[in-house]
């Protein structure tokens, strides 16, 4: 019996027995984002009327990640959207944006989009810095190549922790692999970005992709959680960020990237930058 199943079952059952028989909320439509085909996340900066959700836009012609911004509590809305080329329908729904999350002591706004290296754009991970009125990319690290598609993500101790799904020095790893990007310079070209784990354990071979990894923070420690990649079963992963920091492998500075992305993309350089290859020397487990 597959995991859905099993959860089917046991809500059906939960509903027959009246486990669920309280009732629920009246749900209020309030209001209007422009066709959006999928929304992922909504955050409301504290202290303020703004609402930021993230997802996908689709207008019956062209699929894009997109990031709606209220400023009166969700009332009404405006879209910006990054104009990503079409690649389907059997394709587009991973070129969203997937998760937001907001560092109150820098007032910056970090979001992780899904196919955001297609056609050689490595754009995965997108900073505010005025409560969410513009968006700027940063460039994720080279080995991701072509295809990374950045799923879930969380701020701990001045780092955004993100699952990405496969790819380490352009060879492919059947397995989703922990990556860290230290925002804490003023300037997002000095940001750094860590090799932290990778997960053969896990599955990434479903239709979404928590499917890679959900990451989640409480109590001060890092939760990695995803599906076991030879059983419906659900493993769970927990570190103390301390440990972490402390085995973590440097692969180079958001302008290291962006300069090697440059020379990859005009088929200049085969090589790898000189300070980063101890980060793919092969896979870390956990």
């Amino acid at each position: 019996m597959s995991m859905y199943t099993k959860f089917l079952l046991t809500m059906v059952l939960a509903v027959n027995m009246g486990l669920y028989a309280q009732a629920g909320p009246t749900w209020v439509p309030q209001g209007n984002l422009p066709y959006a085909r999928v929304i992922k996340d909504i955050y409301e900066i504290p202290g303020t009327d703004i609402v930021i959700a993230v997802g996908q836009r689709a207008d019956g012609s062209h699929e894009e990640p997109s990031i709606w911004r209220s400023t009166d509590g969700g009332h009404t809305w405006s879209w910006w959207g990054w104009n990503f080329p079409n690649h389907g329908d059997d394709e587009a729904i991973w070129y969203t944006f997937h998760q937001i999350s907001y560092d109150t002591s820098r007032n910056i706004l970090l979001s992780t989009c899904g196919g955001g290296a297609g056609d050689w754009q490595p754009r995965t991970v997108w900073y505010s810095n005025d409560y969410g009125e513009s968006w700027h990319y940063v460039n994720h690290p080279y080995y991701l190549v072509g295809d990374g598609d950045a799923a879930s993500s969380v701020i701990l101790n001045g780092k955004l922790y993100v699952i990405y799904e496969k790819l380490i020095g352009g060879t492919f790893y059947d397995s989703p692999i922990l990556l860290a990007l230290d925002y804490y310079d003023p300037n997002p070209d000095n940001w750094t970005w860590y090799f932290v784990r990778q997960y053969p354990q896990l599955d990434i071979n479903g239709t979404h992709s928590t499917f890679w990894g959900v990451l989640a923070v409480k109590d001060g420690k890092l939760y990695v959680v995803g599906k076991d990649k030879n059983t419906d079963a659900i493993r769970i992963y927990t570190y103390e960020p301390s440990k972490l920091e402390a085995t973590m492998q440097r692969i180079g500075t958001v302008a290291e990237m962006r300069e090697y992305w440059e020379k990859l993309k005009d088929g200049l350089s085969n090589e790898t930058p000189s300070d980063s290859t101890s980060a793919i020397s092969g896979p870390t487990t956990p």
